[in-house]
C-alpha cells in the first residue's frame, strides 16, 4: 500500500498509509493529512491513486506544492519522491510493483510523461474502415 511520510527538518513526523483515492492535504482538520503551518494552504494539495498509479496536484494554492525541487500543477508520483509543501517534507512510497505489473501497462517515465511499455501503435484497417491510433500488445 502506498504511504507519505511527513517530516520537519528531517525529524520524522508521522506516516500516513493512502488507502483511498484521494487524500487531501492541507491546513483545515477536514483534510486527510493536516499541517498546521501558515504555509500551508486550508486546502493545499491532493493525491489520487488510481489503479497502480499516484498523483499529486496543487489545489490553487497560495504558495505552491513542490516535488523534488520543481513547483507543480499535477505530477506523477514515483517511489522516494520528494514533495514539499510549507517548511514540512512528505515522501511518497509507492507500493511494490511485481514484474507482471511492469510488464503490462503503462510505466513512468521522467516523472510525468507517460510511456507504453511493450505494447506499439498503429492504424488497423477493419472491413474498409480504419481505426487510428489503436495500442496492440505485442508478444515476446
Amino acid at each position: 500500500m502506498p504511504k507519505i511520510v511527513l517530516s520537519l527538518d528531517d525529524n520524522q513526523i508521522r506516516e500516513f498509509d493512502l488507502e483511498k483515492e484521494e487524500t487531501m492535504i492541507g491546513r483545515r482538520s477536514s483534510n486527510d493529512i493536516q499541517i498546521q503551518n501558515l504555509a500551508v494552504s486550508g486546502r493545499h494539495a491532493k493525491i489520487i491513486i488510481a489503479l497502480n498509479d499516484a498523483f499529486l496536484e496543487d489545489l490553487g494554492s497560495t504558495n505552491g506544492t513542490y516535488v523534488n525541487g520543481r513547483l507543480i500543477k499535477k505530477q506523477a508520483l514515483k517511489d522516494g519522491d520528494e514533495i514539499i509543501i510549507g517548511k514540512y517534507k512528505l515522501v511518497f512510497h509507492g507500493s511494490e510493483k511485481t514484474e507482471q505489473d511492469e510488464r503490462s501497462g503503462l510505466l513512468h517515465k521522467n516523472n510525468d510523461e507517460l510511456a507504453i511499455n511493450e505494447q506499439a501503435v498503429a492504424d488497423i484497417d477493419v472491413g474498409g474502415s480504419k481505426y487510428n491510433s489503436a495500442i496492440i500488445e505485442v508478444k515476446n
